[in-house]
């Protein structure tokens, strides 16, 4: 369709020189619906291997069950923030939601965990 012509009120207007529409940034929902669904079926939190990315999802009622090493490597599990001891939500996480402290490096095998951005 092209650009509209401007109406004949006199005013000249250069489309190609106009500035582009900014639309302002909005925050993305912490959860949607499916994530809540998927949590409440497989576990709240999450528990991870730092070597390998073995993962398994938990309730907090049967944290005392998990495993003490990685069943998959044998290498050391993480299932809270070492910073303010908050349980990982998300198996994605390379950050605490709760105090921003790193809670694994941000990338495994040579691959980013998470995408830019996000």
């Amino acid at each position: 369709m092209g650009n509209p012509e401007p109406e004949a009120s006199g005013c000249e207007v250069d489309w190609a020189i106009r500035p582009p529409l900014e639309w302002p940034v909005m925050a993305r929902p912490r959860r949607n619906w499916i994530q809540e669904e998927r949590r409440k079926t497989l576990g709240d939190w999450v528990v991870f291997c730092l070597g390998c990315g073995h993962t398994l999802r938990y309730f907090l009622e049967n944290e005392s069950e998990l495993p003490a090493a990685c069943p998959q490597c044998g290498g050391e599990v993480r299932h809270r923030c070492p910073s303010c001891a908050a349980p990982i939500p998300s198996a994605f996480a390379v950050e605490c939601e709760g105090c921003g402290a790193e809670v694994r490096r941000p990338e495994l095998f040579g691959t980013a965990i998470r995408k830019p951005g996000r």
